[in-house]
């Protein structure tokens, strides 16, 4: 397992093959999920509760933007992208993400 990113506070996110673990900076307890979570390269906290984060499919062509809830597990597929690796949250619902390894984009959550 990896670590992926830190919520504002103080879980750090990683992920594995078939997982992904909580560890909570502030008490240095850690929780570990089995769920079939896609392949993250990339990914930020939007709040305490969510993940922001690029996956791959095995067996499909490219990458898809998708939210984890930490709080009941679930994941949802926001749109299609490629190359994606780098987040950076401008506001609550406005994301700034590259792509194809070298482009911009604004991702706006609704």
């Amino acid at each position: 397992m990896s670590a992926c990113a830190l919520s504002p506070d103080g879980i750090m996110i990683g992920f594995d093959a078939g997982r992904y673990y909580l560890f909570n900076a502030n008490d240095c307890s850690c929780k570990i999920v089995e769920l079939k979570t896609p392949s993250i390269s990339g990914g930020i906290f939007l709040d305490s509760k969510r993940f922001l984060g690029c996956c791959t499919h095995s067996g499909r062509e490219g990458e898809t933007i998708i939210t984890l809830d930490v709080t009941n597990n679930t994941i949802r597929e926001l749109c299609a992208t490629k190359g994606t690796r780098l987040f950076e949250k401008i506001s609550n619902s406005e994301v700034l993400i590259d792509y194809e390894g070298y482009k911009v984009n604004k991702l706006v959550l609704g």
